[in-house]
């Protein structure tokens, strides 16, 4: 401002390709949700079962969702997480070989990634 010339608790991100320099901060109090690491989708390319397994995950019910690439909904299933660490058993029998996407959420986890179907 005309005021100041200076001010303080401000980042900026320089883009080298485009030369373009960009105001950027970092959100605190933010609660981190669980990622890839606390849970474990095997084995991957199936064939018949899948294995979930969770660990540092909180106690409640998680949905488990599988779609086709067309985005519709295969497999749907609850899991009971009852302790921190643990671990399930699907059939997914009854699915076609392909590729599909995977969603595991309850209150502690939310994961998304690709699975491989060969019967």
């Amino acid at each position: 401002s005309s005021s100041s010339g200076s001010v303080n608790g401000m980042n900026f991100k320089r883009h080298t390709v485009s030369r373009v320099i960009t105001p950027f901060f970092t959100p605190s109090g933010v609660n981190a949700a669980a990622t890839a690491n606390n849970i474990q989708v095997y084995p991957n390319p199936a064939s018949g079962s899948l294995n979930i397994e969770w660990t540092n995950a909180g106690t409640g019910n998680a949905n488990v969702v599988i779609t086709d690439v067309a985005g519709r909904e295969v497999y749907k299933a609850g899991v009971n997480i009852n302790a921190a660490m643990g671990k399930t058993l699907i059939d997914l029998g009854s699915l076609t070989s392909g590729i599909y996407l995977i969603t595991i959420k309850s209150n502690d986890i939310n994961y998304n990634g690709k699975l491989v179907i060969q019967q």
